[in-house]
């Protein structure tokens, strides 16, 4: 399509030679699988010279089919059944190709062979690009053939004739309309745009945009998912991996998100909405960096984004050599990448056509990733300085490292160095200083205390490590950080003392419940202590978790919260807490 745009003067354009106009037709058949007529599969099979007995065993199948009325009905006769192809047969797909195939013949040499078009089919979607609209005649007879013997006949609604060589002017539109009227009555109700769907992905204007629109969207639908199922952290992690990221997986392979989308930013906001944590509680790094405590990192969808599209293009390695090889040769460009050494000294210089559209080709795109350049770029600069990752530079004269089970794997994790926490120590201890900043000048966090700490995490469940770790983020869901609710004092009836997490950390009524209900002695009420920094023992990390745990479970509590969120009483906050205490005592292991 885009060559066929590049070969085009559009200052000749008139309206009222619409026909000589270059465009892309996408065709969609009207039930294409249930409408197939038997007798014209009999025939195709019969011109095949299929043997005798593969022959009679399809006839049989095929032949004789009824329909009786049932349910409310008295099981009387219908009709036969002359058309169609078994739904969940494995046969069926190869039927229907058989019987689709003469028509694919004669787009060959009717459209194709001329030059007059270049088309691609897969079962019962056909595209094809045009060097005029006129072209389209010699397709609509193929297209009547096809309704006339095979039962094959076109949905004008879900077709769509794309025009991308010059802006789509409603003048435009109506006079391609009134030309098909005329010329082909058949496909005068097909629908007129600047872009299409063919196969998942849109072809022409704003292909980009248009093609991540809907998986985004339904990246976010999967993330209110996850939220929903209130599972605890290291399940929620997994299911945002299982169920969310893979969402982009298929469109990924052809392109980079548009610049309008930020897949950091929209992965930073997914894993705190999974963890039910105040935004920009931790930094991005820090988010793709929680197996500390949860056993699993979230996956980070714009690393995921860019080693599907570096695995797809080397899984098409020498297509996208000999593809280039006859783009340049058609537009005359003296340049050929069929030699990889070729393919790699050249980075970005493709001269390929864009055809008046401004999105890259998809091409252009699929050489970017086997090249690292373009929007990939930045992952080769990091590349050539880690041993451990060059390989991804030399592939495939170079494999992948064989720890890991698939290229994909491999790729996947070379790519996602960057995103996780090159010290998660120092990391750490930089969020705790933001989260105490308003106590810092009365409390000094020694040097050092993240390994001991860290060595503490791992004798606890990943429900008290997570409550840890969400305790030293900020991560308390309080009205003074939210700033949801100014003014709002301690659930807990504590007089003159703010929803703050810095207050609940020496609130002498949670920690009072806590302590009995775990049976645990504490003499200090330091924060640092109540963070674990000072005595890291995983009594401590359980009594830090119970407490977040309770506090979570009132705030969350209808008997105790109104409406406008604030407690109903202070009382009824504390004896609620008393019952939440015994009710989730076993969920922090605390005996």
């Amino acid at each position: 399509m885009r060559l066929f745009n590049q070969k085009f003067d559009v200052s000749k354009l008139a309206l009222d030679s619409v026909g000589n106009i270059p465009a892309c037709a996408l065709y969609d058949f009207c039930n294409a699988f249930p409408t197939l007529l038997h007798k014209w599969m009999f025939l195709c099979l019969e011109a095949y010279k299929f043997p005798q007995r593969t022959r009679n065993a399809i006839l049989n199948l095929y032949t004789s089919i009824s329909a009786y009325t049932a349910g409310i009905g008295d099981g009387s006769f219908l009709l036969w059944v002359l058309c169609g192809v078994k739904t969940g047969c494995p046969l069926s797909s190869l039927l229907f190709l058989l019987c689709v195939n003469p028509f694919v013949d004669l787009f060959i040499f009717i459209s194709d062979g001329p030059g007059f078009s270049h088309t691609r089919i897969c079962a019962d979607d056909f595209g094809s690009a045009l060097a005029q609209l006129l072209r389209l005649r010699a397709q609509a007879s193929i297209f009547a053939l096809a309704e006339k013997v095979a039962g094959l006949c076109l949905k004008p609604s879900k077709c769509v004739i794309i025009i991308s060589c010059v802006d789509l002017t409603e003048e435009l539109i109506y006079a391609i309309r009134n030309w098909l009227a005329v010329k082909i009555p058949a496909f005068k109700d097909f629908r007129i745009e600047s872009s299409g769907k063919y196969l998942g992905y849109f072809l022409g204007r704003d292909t980009t945009t248009l093609s991540w629109k809907e998986p985004l969207v339904k990246v976010v639908q999967r993330v209110h998912e996850v939220v929903g199922g209130r599972a605890p952290a290291a399940s929620s992690i997994l299911r945002y991996n299982q169920r969310v990221v893979p969402v982009i997986s298929y469109i990924s392979q052809f392109s980079c998100p548009p610049e309008s989308c930020n897949l950091e930013e929209l992965s930073q906001w997914s894993i705190h909405k999974i963890l039910r944590l105040p935004s920009n509680c931790m930094s991005r790094s820090l988010c793709h960096s929680t197996a500390i405590c949860s056993e699993v990192n979230p996956i980070n969808i714009s690393d995921y984004s860019c080693a599907n599209l570096f695995r797809f293009a080397f899984s098409e390695f020498d297509y996208l050599h000999k593809l280039y090889d006859q783009v340049v040769e058609s537009v005359g460009v003296s340049n050929s990448l069929s030699s990889t050494c070729t393919i790699r000294a050249r980075l970005n210089s493709y001269d390929l056509p864009v055809g008046g559209i401004s999105d890259p080709p998809i091409l252009v795109n699929l050489l970017n990733a086997l090249n690292l350049a373009g929007p990939l770029a930045n992952f080769r600069s990091r590349c050539i300085l880690d041993p451990n990752r060059n390989w991804v530079l030399y592939y495939p004269l170079v494999d992948h490292p064989k720890q890991f089970n698939s290229f994909q794997s491999a790729v996947l994790s070379a790519l996602s160095v960057d995103s996780c926490s090159g010290d998660i120590g120092h990391d750490l201890h930089s969020k705790l200083v933001i989260t105490l900043q308003s106590v810092s000048e009365r409390t000094h966090i020694p040097p050092g205390w993240q390994s001991q700490t860290l060595k503490h995490l791992g004798l606890c469940s990943s429900f008290v490590k997570m409550c840890w770790l969400k305790s030293v983020v900020g991560g308390w869901c309080t009205g003074v950080r939210l700033h949801s609710f100014h003014g709002r004092l301690c659930i807990f009836g504590c007089v003159d003392c703010k929803d703050d997490m810095l207050h609940y950390l020496e609130c002498t009524i949670l920690w009072q419940i806590a302590r009995e209900v775990l049976q645990v002695r504490e003499s200090s009420i330091c924060f640092l202590e109540r963070l674990c920094i000072v005595d890291p023992s995983v009594e401590k990390f359980v009594s830090l978790a119970f407490c977040h745990a309770l506090y979570h479970a009132c705030v969350n509590d209808t008997r105790c919260v109104r409406a406008d969120g604030t407690p109903c009483c202070s009382q009824v906050v504390q004896l609620r807490a008393w019952e939440l205490a015994h009710e989730c005592k076993y969920l922090v292991g605390g005996t």
